[in-house]
């Protein structure tokens, strides 16, 4: 199996247009979390230590 790891910065002042576009995305990645298909996700969100922020 191959696993593949994403992980990025938002841009600065991206807040609002992300919280806009949050809860569809968020739908799009657990139809992947239920999937048994050739795409699953073994895990999303922040990373606890850092939030996303460097």
């Amino acid at each position: 199996m191959k696993v593949f790891a994403v992980e990025y910065v938002y841009a600065e002042d991206s807040e609002e247009l992300r919280n806009e576009h949050r809860p569809t995305h968020r739908g799009y990645l657990s139809e992947f979390l239920e999937s048994d298909g050739p795409v699953q996700l073994l895990a999303s969100g922040p990373c606890p230590i850092t939030d996303g922020r460097y």
